[in-house]
């Protein structure tokens, strides 16, 4: 599955800030991604809001 087909599970959105990244941007950067992005049969990300957010930057 292609990236570009998950969408954001709208919840999400109103517990993380899209700014809320460096911290994980941090993680990332030292550790890579070490869980995957969950998402629905629909592709609804419904675990990884933030590492998606933060893949598309």
């Amino acid at each position: 599955m292609k990236i570009e087909q998950l969408t954001t599970h709208p919840d999400n959105e109103r517990i993380y800030s899209p700014t809320d990244l460096e911290e994980l941007e941090n993680s990332l950067s030292s550790y890579g991604q070490m869980e995957p992005i969950a998402v629905t049969p629909s592709n609804k990300i419904i675990s990884g809001h933030r590492r998606f957010i933060d893949s598309r930057q």
